[in-house]
């Protein structure tokens, strides 16, 4: 009996201890285990960046703007060169009156295998301060300058200046609803040299001469007295692919009193007063003057 007692007691208390030791490993956490509630992942180099202990994707890496391309600038319009071959083969210049370049849309012109050139008639007495009578119907002209008178027509070789009637191979032209004269008018008109520049980029006219505005002006001018009439009596006239002249003579005597050039595909209504007359009519391509009309290559006809 005494053995069993210690032996009981041993046991109780080895119990004892053993209950104890559990109830210490109780609360602890096994071995290897993680606490989820207050771990931190840890930062890599894997696009995540942990900021106040929320993770955030990391910012795109921004590239450097790309700058717009600049347009190129737009090509500064050059001045037409001159002189310069127009559409119907006319050689176009500037105008220079007194060294100076004329700012003018009728630009002047030269023809081939003509040495002089053609001076837009208004633009010219414009620089001046000089009006003209123009009709644009006649293609005919009147004014005075230094109460000198002058009268001349389209396609007429007959230009009147003064007392004195000019006679030449050239004759004034109507191209685009502008009056051009030869050079020389102005020669005599104006007592003006005329000529090209070196380049022939300009016709220039220079002149010493002083126009009196009080005795160089249009008012009581008449226009030629063979241009197209006023009268009651009408006549329509049309050229194709030709230009046309038209003239009117009295049937007693032939003299003219009526002279009309009419372009290519144009028209023209003639008026003039009733009385008797031959009309005479030629087509050509080039008018060579009074005298030779169109030349052989013309073709006329007459009324009876």
């Amino acid at each position: 009996m005494s053995i069993q007692k210690p032996f009981a007691l041993l046991v109780v208390i080895l119990l004892i201890v053993s209950l104890c030791g559990c109830a210490t490993h109780s609360g602890a956490e096994p071995a290897g285990a993680t606490h989820e509630a207050s771990a931190k992942p840890a930062a890599s180099n894997q696009g995540v960046l942990v900021v106040n202990d929320e993770a955030s994707p990391a910012p795109e890496k921004s590239n450097p703007a790309t700058p717009e391309p600049t347009p190129a600038p737009e090509p500064t319009p050059t001045a037409q060169p001159f002189p310069y071959e127009d559409a119907q083969g006319r050689l176009r210049h500037q105008l220079m009156i007194n060294g100076e370049i004329v700012d003018t849309e009728n630009l002047p012109f030269s023809l081939p295998g003509e040495k002089g050139a053609y001076y837009p008639l208004e633009d010219v007495l414009k620089y001046f301060g000089v009006s003209c009578l123009i009709d644009n119907n006649a293609h005919a002209a009147a004014g005075r300058v230094n109460n000198v008178k002058f009268s001349l027509q389209a396609r007429v070789s007959k230009i009147t200046v003064g007392k004195s009637t000019l006679n030449a191979e050239v004759t004034p032209h109507y191209v685009d609803g502008c009056l051009y004269v030869p050079s020389f008018l102005f020669m005599e008109l104006l007592d003006a040299t005329v000529d090209f520049t070196a380049d022939r980029s300009a016709v220039t006219l220079t002149t010493d001469i002083r126009v009196d505005l009080a005795t160089s002006s249009a008012k009581g001018l008449k226009l030629p007295a063979n241009t197209y009439g006023d009268g009651s009596v009408k006549l329509s006239v049309s050229a194709k692919e030709r230009a046309a002249c038209v003239k009117l003579c009295l049937a007693d005597g032939g003299e003219e009193v009526l002279v009309a050039f009419i372009d290519p595909n144009q028209s023209a209504t003639l008026r003039f007063s009733a009385g008797t007359y031959v009309v005479k009519l030629a087509y050509g391509d080039k008018w060579l003057g009074d005298d030779e009309a169109f030349g052989a290559s013309g073709s006329y006809s007459a009324t009876e």
